[in-house]
């Protein structure tokens, strides 16, 4: 009898194992491939990768995960129509209004990096047609590793654009006329990408992003933005910590309530800082130096109504702000900038992208 009743608790566990394991292998994330001589006729394997990104989105459930190897993607013709062979199939002037439109929760990475691995968007970013590069509707969608990012390239409107929650930015580089990278929904992460545009490099909108490791440089607007826009009210919880402007218009202009540690506010044209009415910020072991060469040599211009923090900063002199060549700090007359300590030497950029 005990023979019996082991050999039945013996199937069982088989059984119960058999059910288990074939959960496990349903449940695990199936690996679609792309390069730039696949076709999108091919089941987008290793051996036989699709031509577009689109492609394997397409065939892709959530979870999946798309590896991207060296090329251009896009309108590959440049005839601004997308969707022909080998191309990405967004939607321009309509729905995402993008090239690459991401709307499952796939990681999608490259294997070689933002230098060789390009999505171009300028043929049809052209006349009224602001257009982003990838447009990201998905919650916990994954775009871009250090190292395995994508450069976005020509997009009108932003090179990324994310409207959905738990999304993770990484190791991409935004270049052209329009803007970088814009978080418009809460719970976003964004790390080691670049923005090398004249517009803005990076537009947060909503509560409790993180911006870490990044960089925005040479713009004709602001590198880092926290702001609602016409509501005038900006989000809350975001941090910023180690990231650079550097020669943009301004570098970091704030609505809201954010901590930024180990920033570099750096050779910006007007202000290093700017906190806006209400504006509850802290900053902590920055550089803040070499900004205003086109107004006041402000590193902080402090409008918010309340009473900022700022500690074991650089401005520029190792007495702190104010002394000698070193950037100043501006209140109106309803505000207050606390120093009660500095930095007597520059902190190091963080540039080993």
């Amino acid at each position: 009898m005990s023979t019996l009743r082991t050999g039945v608790q013996f199937a069982l566990a088989l059984l119960v194992l058999g059910v288990i394991g074939g959960h496990a292998s349903t449940s695990k994330a199936a690996q679609w491939h792309v390069e730039s001589y696949g076709l999108d006729s091919n089941t987008c394997g290793s051996a036989d990768p699709c031509r577009s990104i689109s492609a394997a989105i397409q065939r892709a459930s959530a979870g999946d995960v798309i590896s991207v190897g060296p090329g251009i993607y896009g309108d590959l013709n440049q005839n601004g129509i997308l969707g022909e062979p080998g191309e990405e199939t967004g939607e321009i002037g309509f729905g995402c209004n993008c090239v690459v439109k991401v709307d499952k929760a796939v990681t999608i990475h490259s294997t070689q990096g933002a230098k060789v691995t390009r999505i171009d968007a300028t043929s049809v970013s052209t006349g009224t047609n602001l257009t982003n590069g990838v447009h990201i509707m998905a919650d916990n969608a994954v775009f871009g590793f250090r190292d395995k990012g994508f450069q976005i390239t020509g997009a009108s409107a932003y090179s990324v654009l994310v409207d959905t929650s738990y999304v993770k930015i990484s190791g991409n580089v935004a270049i052209g006329d329009g803007n970088g990278y814009w978080a418009d929904a809460p719970n976003n992460q964004l790390d080691w990408d670049v923005a090398l545009v004249t517009g803005n490099g990076f537009l947060i909108t909503e509560d409790n992003n993180t911006v870490t490791n990044s960089i925005a440089s040479g713009g004709r607007d602001i590198g880092f933005t926290l702001s609602r826009g016409s509501v005038r009210s900006g989000p809350s919880g975001v941090v910023l910590t180690n990231d650079v402007s550097i020669g943009n218009q301004q570098g970091f202009n704030i609505l809201g309530n954010a901590t930024l540690t180990g920033i570099s506010a750096v050779g910006n044209l007007i202000y290093g800082i700017a906190l806006r009415t209400g504006s509850n910020v802290t900053v902590a072991n920055s550089n803040i130096y070499a900004n205003g060469t086109l107004a006041p040599a402000c590193g902080i211009d402090n409008q918010s109504g309340l009473s900022t923090t700022i500690t074991n900063s650089f401005w520029g002199a190792a007495a702190g702000p104010g002394t000698g060549s070193a950037n100043g700090i501006c209140n109106d007359d309803t505000s207050t900038t606390v120093v009660p300590s500095v930095a007597a030497t520059p902190f190091r950029f963080r540039l080993d992208r």
